[in-house]
Parts: C-alpha cells; sequence; structure tokens
C-alpha cells in the first residue's frame, strides 16, 4: 500500500510539473518577447522578508506551546526546532515534522501530545490566516472570478474559527495524550489568545506576500497595484498545496494552483515561470533560515 501511494504521489507530482514545463516550453516563443533582467536589490530585498516571514511563524509556534504547557521551550531554542523540522514537511505523509519537533524538544521537558498538537494547530492557523488574507484581499480589490472564490470560502470560514476554541481542541489534546502514552496536560489556553495568534500568522504572509511581489518585480518589473493580488494568490495557493496530503510540501500541485490564479494579472507563460520559481525562492529562503537558526542555543 505505502508503494503504490509513493508511486501515486510521483505520478501526480511529474504530470503537474510536467504540464507546466511543456506549457512553458511551448509558449517560450511569447514568453522571449518579454526583457527579463534579474534586479539583485530586489531580488536579495525579497530573502528579507522572506526570512521575516519564517521568523515570525517560528515566534508564534513558541508562544502557542508556552501557552499550552509553560515553560515551553526557550524562545530561541523555538526558533531554531521550527525552522528546522520544518524540512521533513518534503518527506511522504504529513507527520514527520511533527516527529522531529517533538524530538527536538524532548529534552525541555515538554510533553510529546503538546508538541504533536501544537504543530497541528499552528497548520490549522497558518491555513486560517492565508484564507482571511485571500479574503480581505479579493473583497477590497475585487477581481470578479477571484473575488467569487472568496465568496465560496466564506461560507466555510465559521467552521475553522469554531474548531479553534479551546473546548473544541482539548479533546484532541487528551487523545494525542493517549496514543502516545504520556500524561495528559490540560491547556489553560484561551480564545482570544489564538485569536491574537492568528493575527501574527496572518502578518506573517501579509510580509511573505511583499517578498514574492518584489521577487517577481526583480525579474520583470510589474505594476505596484499588482502587489496585493499577488499576495493574496501566494497565500491561498500555499494553502490548497498545503492541504493535499497525498504530495509532500504541495509539490506541483501549488505550483498549478498559483499559475491559474497569476494568469488573471499577468500572460500565461509569465505566470508559470514565476509559479515554479517561487518554489525554489521559498524553499532556498527556508534553507538560509534553518542555517542561520541552526546555531542558535
Amino acid at each position: 500500500m505505502k508503494t503504490w501511494k509513493l508511486i501515486l504521489q510521483w505520478i501526480v507530482i511529474l504530470l503537474t510539473v510536467g504540464f507546466l514545463v511543456y506549457t512553458l516550453y511551448d509558449t517560450w516563443a511569447q514568453l522571449s518577447t518579454y526583457t527579463f533582467t534579474i534586479s539583485w536589490g530586489y531580488f536579495f530585498l525579497s530573502y528579507l522578508f522572506l526570512f521575516l516571514h519564517f521568523l515570525l511563524i517560528a515566534l508564534a509556534w513558541g508562544l502557542l506551546l508556552r501557552a499550552l504547557q509553560k515553560p515551553g521551550v526557550p524562545m530561541l531554542a523555538a526558533l531554531r526546532i521550527r525552522t528546522i523540522s520544518d524540512f521533513a514537511r518534503f518527506l511522504p505523509g504529513r507527520i514527520w515534522f511533527i516527529v522531529a519537533r517533538v524530538k527536538l524538544c524532548q529534552k525541555y521537558k515538554v510533553s510529546s501530545a503538546v508538541v504533536a498538537v501544537s504543530a497541528l494547530m499552528e497548520s490549522f492557523l497558518n491555513i486560517l490566516s492565508t484564507i482571511l488574507l485571500f479574503l480581505v484581499i479579493f473583497f477590497l480589490i475585487p477581481q470578479e472570478i477571484l473575488t467569487r472564490y472568496a465568496f465560496y470560502l466564506l461560507f466555510f470560514l465559521p467552521l475553522p474559527l469554531i474548531l479553534m476554541h479551546p473546548r473544541i481542541f482539548q479533546p484532541f489534546l487528551r487523545f494525542a495524550s493517549r496514543i502516545m502514552k504520556k500524561e495528559y496536560v490540560p491547556s489553560q489556553i484561551s480564545y482570544g489568545y489564538l485569536l491574537s495568534l492568528l493575527s501574527v500568522f496572518f502578518l506573517a504572509w501579509v510580509l511573505l506576500g511583499i517578498g514574492f511581489y518584489l521577487m517577481s518585480y526583480s525579474l520583470s518589473p510589474l505594476d505596484l497595484s499588482l502587489l496585493w493580488p499577488l499576495t493574496g494568490v501566494f497565500a491561498i495557493s500555499w494553502a490548497a498545496g498545503f492541504l493535499v496530503i497525498i504530495l509532500p510540501g504541495g509539490l506541483g500541485l501549488r505550483e498549478a494552483v498559483m499559475s491559474y490564479l497569476l494568469a488573471f494579472y499577468l500572460p500565461w507563460p509569465v505566470a508559470i515561470l514565476l509559479a515554479l520559481i517561487s518554489r525554489l525562492w521559498l524553499v532556498s529562503g527556508e534553507m538560509v533560515t534553518a542555517f542561520i537558526f541552526r546555531f542558535v542555543k
């Protein structure tokens, strides 16, 4: 079963990426009419916003872990653990980044169940913040089709807001403790505190969107009016890739969704090119961030 699942993963990835690459090749004549000159100043500036995004996400996870079980993990150590363990997302399955965090948090005597629940809640808040950002942007800056998608998402918004209530997720914490054969540690975290953390995730995705715009601008100057649409597109594309658990890191699907949505604002070959480059940009930023925090004790 695992072998078939792995084969299916790679079939989907190769078909999706292959389609994008073929389309890019097929439209190369059109793409060659555009002038691409790398503006290194804007390119390196985009990495600053990328770093700030990862820093805020890691900080929010550290605060979440501390709220679930005091005293939690020292904040600098939390930043290191979060950035290093995140690479396990690219392994088949969606649990390895959780396993990595549990292992790295053992020395701080934090319950394995609490670490696992904190990682799941972080993912939940990440997804919710990207949806909120998409809604805000395309309600304030209407685009016929994308605003219609935003209306569809609005109908599902109450569900995640309910699920993140402490009275709802506490049973999950109890269940995780039982599965891991660890003592159940009830959390005193409040709903208001979770909402405040949601605002940190929201800001982190705003910063990442600005970084994506600067990276795109460094290749081919874009009108400033595209800043927020590109931010919303990048956020919801990441969410789409994350939610499809069969693909490690959303590989392929994220680029396909991003290409489709960017094409509402940019020529189709340019949209595909930016979607493919965005993967390399994001992963390289993760590597740099993890390397920096690797030496944080």
